[in-house]
């Protein structure tokens, strides 16, 4: 599996970046450093984190998730935050840190409340709003119809 990722990823880094068995994590780090702030650097140690937990080297597999999650944080979606919480809680339970697993899980469902508070008042939003546009479509179709009696009166 090394070698698929070193294949990957001598096609996706430029050509002065070159990955070989023997200075993967470091070529890696150099990779990530250049594209600070950058999804492609969450990936980057995101997927290095994977491979080092694969490998049952968990304490650099926490290293890099938890410069992926330094990166993430005001950076990548909810659910790419989700996703790497979800992989250092597994480092963490495979350590046999389970206070931290636990913590780490506690996170992780305080980010899925929010995102699903967020998208409560959203619908709140535009429920009001269609509640609203509603509201003039009908006062539209009155003050049409009003006209039209006095039409017909006249």
């Amino acid at each position: 599996t090394k070698n698929v990722y070193i294949s990957f990823y001598n096609n996706v880094i430029p050509n002065h970046h070159t990955v070989s068995n023997n200075a993967i994590s470091a070529n890696f780090s150099v990779v990530a450093n250049a594209h600070i702030g950058s999804n492609s650097a969450v990936f980057t140690y995101n997927y290095i984190a994977s491979y080092y937990f694969y490998e049952g080297n968990y304490k650099q597999a926490l290293s890099y998730i938890n410069d992926a999650l330094d990166l993430a944080t005001n950076k990548s979606s909810t659910r790419k935050l989700i996703k790497l919480r979800n992989l250092k809680c597994r480092i963490f339970d495979k350590l046999g840190e389970t206070n931290l697993a636990e913590k780490t899980l506690i996170e992780i469902k305080k980010i899925q409340e929010k995102k699903l508070a967020r998208n409560r008042r959203f619908d709140l939003i535009k429920y009001e709003v269609d509640k609203i546009r509603n509201e003039k479509a009908a006062a539209e179709r009155q003050v049409e119809l009003n006209n039209k009696k006095r039409e017909y009166t006249i």
